[in-house]
């Protein structure tokens, strides 16, 4: 039980409770306390290769308010995003992960899944297609193991095209989503718990013939987690992975 479970628990960015949020150190302390899915989000330089990180601003993981797009991969190297505002200098020196070098983590675990998500911002500075032509051949080797997912359903119909399960993040709970979501069929639908009632998420039905799996975001307790896969939902993201992980062991 306790291990179906944690199979459907999402490392949200890795493990945001205790490191860094989107590092390398906070990936491996969530597939070390047993994540089998983890999430990621990524941006790109200037020089148009894509890193590991969230804000396109790195003033608040970094303490420097320098845009992303303005680094190139190298400067970017510069940059220690330890979060210090929330850590200290705990994990100084922690550099921004290039999603190749995310990419080659996953690998070398095979049992582990991750959901990456094409953030908007760098859609907008570069374009859609310049985006994902500089993501899709890092991850190539890695279909078995990624999800692609994004807020952009345009991102999610290229994934899809492009041979990746993919995911669409619901913003906005109206009929309109419901529609797009029906037309477009994607294997995720995620959205935030906020957006819905916890104690009974009605979650959309998939059209006849098709299976979508619904994950929210963000839970860290644990009667609450065990709660919604009751009630139907499929996967829960979380910021606290691990302390979910060793309170299910």
């Amino acid at each position: 039980m306790s291990k179906m479970v944690i199979e459907r628990l999402v490392g949200h960015r890795g493990q945001m409770g205790t490191h860094p949020e989107n590092t390398l150190c906070g990936f491996k302390a969530a597939i070390n306390a047993g994540a089998k899915i983890v999430e990621c989000d990524i941006q790109l330089t200037q020089d148009g290769v894509p890193v590991v990180l969230h804000d396109d601003n790195l003033k608040r993981t970094a303490g420097s308010d320098i845009s992303i797009f303005d680094l190139s991969f190298a400067q970017a190297q510069q940059y220690s995003v330890h979060y210090g505002a929330k850590f200290g200098d705990k994990y100084a020196g922690e550099s921004i992960p290039s999603l190749a070098a995310f990419a080659e983590l996953i690998a070398s675990h095979p049992g582990v899944r991750t959901m990456v998500e094409l953030k908007q911002e760098s859609i907008d500075a570069f374009g859609l297609e310049c985006f994902t032509q500089a993501v899709f051949p890092v991850l190539e080797a890695l279909k078995s193991q990624v999800i692609i997912i994004s807020f952009n359903v345009d991102v999610v119909v290229a994934a899809m095209n492009a041979g990746f399960s993919s995911g669409w993040v619901v913003e906005h709970m109206d009929d309109n989503s419901k529609h797009m979501a029906l037309k477009v069929k994607p294997p995720f639908l995620i959205t935030d718990i906020r957006k819905v009632d916890s104690q009974n998420p009605l979650l959309w039905c998939p059209p006849q013939g098709h299976r979508w799996q619904w994950m929210l975001y963000d839970v860290v307790e644990l009667e609450k987690v065990l709660a919604l896969l009751d009630n139907g939902v499929d996967l829960i993201e979380t910021a606290d992975i691990v302390k979910l992980c060793q309170l299910l062991s």
